[in-house]
């Protein structure tokens, strides 16, 4: 490993054990299945979730829905933001959903 990688990993371990003694929860979310994939994050602070439930979810920065989307199928990836604001989410029935 070299020496630069191995600093910073250090370094951002060190400093999360720090800091985690500061933190709270600030809100939480529950969705109607597990998350599988990483969510999605746009220029507004909005969350974009794709769950196990077949929903897309959107989570605004206090924590709040802000509407969800039946996908039809399991998402296969995480979802993703286009330039215009467009929410792109696949799914394994074969779908590519433009939200």
């Amino acid at each position: 490993m070299k020496p630069l990688l191995l600093s910073v990993l250090l370094f951002s371990l060190l400093g999360r054990t720090a800091e985690a003694q500061a933190l709270s929860l600030s809100w939480r979310f529950v969705t109607g299945g597990a998350l599988l994939h990483r969510p999605a994050l746009d220029h507004r602070g909005t969350l974009y979730v794709a769950s196990s439930d077949r929903l897309l979810y959107a989570i605004g920065p206090a924590g709040e829905e802000r509407w969800r989307f039946a996908l039809g199928s399991r998402p296969s990836a995480s979802p993703v933001v286009a330039y215009d604001g467009t929410v792109l989410a696949g799914t394994s029935g074969g779908r590519l959903w433009a939200v």
